[in-house]
């Protein structure tokens, strides 16, 4: 390799590259005749001089060539010979030349460098993003499992203690009744109703941790069909309230049909939970906005104060007591993760008194029913 870095190099270059210019000038003008230009041997090794060793350097090369063919070409030989005006011209034309070949040369030289240097860098950049993106995928894989792991836990080593504490508690209250005052009987109960919410909070943490890794394969799907099934789990609650629930068309879908039944099923039940004092009205409806489908979920119930919007979705969050409403304040958490394997989102419109808004969106077929 060069040591571009040594003056004596570059200038060394640029004087053996003007020789080499003017044997092939002399070579040419033997083959060709004396009437050959001598621009075209000249402005080459300027250029390529400045290019490979920068503007010094080609600005050398430019006088010493200038001055090698003012010596050995221009006749008589061996003189430097200017008999007019227009021969001092030339001769300042053709070396001004050859200077601004070099610098133009010589800049680009620099903006080759610069990008260069800006190349290497965002390699380097890219190179170590790589590295951590292996990073954090390598964590979320191991995550992943240790989330299977949890589950597998959750539903086997966690509940079957606590079916064994709330069945005990029903059986020491029954076979010990007469002899219990109200205090143990109070004191039997909370621990029978925690054991059972307990029972409850697990299982709904394990149906939200299995969202991503126990997940259907995608399909076409009907959402009436999805829609059809979450009502006809929701029946109970409908019959018992007397709800209205009803939909608007709904499209052909590529998703897991259990999670999309399971997905309307949350939020009609929600609908029907937080209805007030007024019997649920709750219409699903879609439109297709932007190439994806957004599905609504409309209901006339208690609605929501715009600061706990982002909020609800959010696992274990809950905005009432559990006097109020039952729940484990992880329906609408399991909501957002179905959406997002989608590829869609979720979100809410509403006011309090007037009802609210559920809608989600999901990638659009471009077929219709």
């Amino acid at each position: 390799m060069i040591p571009w870095e040594k003056w004596h190099v570059r200038y060394g270059l640029a004087l053996m590259m003007a020789g080499v210019g003017m044997l092939v000038r002399l070579a040419l003008t033997h083959w060709v005749g004396p009437d050959f230009p001598t621009y075209i041997t000249f402005y080459p090794i300027v250029m390529v001089v400045a290019l490979a060793a920068g503007f010094g350097s080609g600005v050398f090369a430019t006088v010493a060539s200038a001055l090698m063919v003012d010596y050995w070409v221009l006749p008589p030989e061996g003189l430097f010979k200017y008999e007019s005006a227009a021969d001092w011209v030339g001769q300042l034309f053709f070396v001004g030349m050859g200077v601004f070949m070099s610098v133009v040369a010589a800049r680009d030289r620099r903006i080759r460098g610069h990008l260069e240097e800006m190349v290497t860098a965002r390699t380097r950049e890219l190179n170590n993003a790589n590295v951590n993106l292996k990073k954090h995928a390598d964590d979320l894989a191991r995550s992943n499992k240790d989330l299977e792991q949890f589950a597998y836990v959750a539903s086997h080593d966690l509940q079957e203690p606590l079916r064994a504490v709330a069945g005990f508690m029903a059986l020491l209250k029954t076979r010990y009744h007469a002899a219990m005052d109200e205090t143990a009987k109070e004191y039997i109960d909370f621990a029978v109703e925690g054991a059972e919410r307990m029972q409850n909070l697990i299982h709904d943490l394990l149906a939200y941790s299995r969202v991503g890794t126990k997940g259907g394969a995608f399909a076409s799907l009907r959402m009436r069909d999805a829609f059809d099934d979450a009502v006809k789990n929701l029946k109970a609650s409908i019959d018992e309230t007397g709800a209205s629930v009803t939909c608007d068309e709904l499209p052909l879908v590529n998703a897991d049909a259990s999670q999309m039944t399971q997905l309307l099923q949350n939020l009609i039940g929600n609908a029907i939970k937080f209805h007030g004092p007024r019997k649920p009205e709750i219409t699903v409806s879609a439109a297709r906005k932007g190439g994806r489908w957004e599905i609504r979920v409309v209901d006339n119930g208690i609605g929501i104060e715009p600061q706990y919007f982002e909020r609800i979705f959010l696992i274990f969050q809950r905005l009432h007591g559990r006097a109020q409403y039952k729940g484990t304040g992880i329906g609408l958490a399991v909501c957002k993760r179905i959406v997002e394997r989608h590829g869609g989102l979720i979100g809410v419109e509403s006011k309090p008194g007037e009802g609210s808004v559920f809608y989600f969106t999901i990638p659009d077929r471009g077929e219709t029913l």
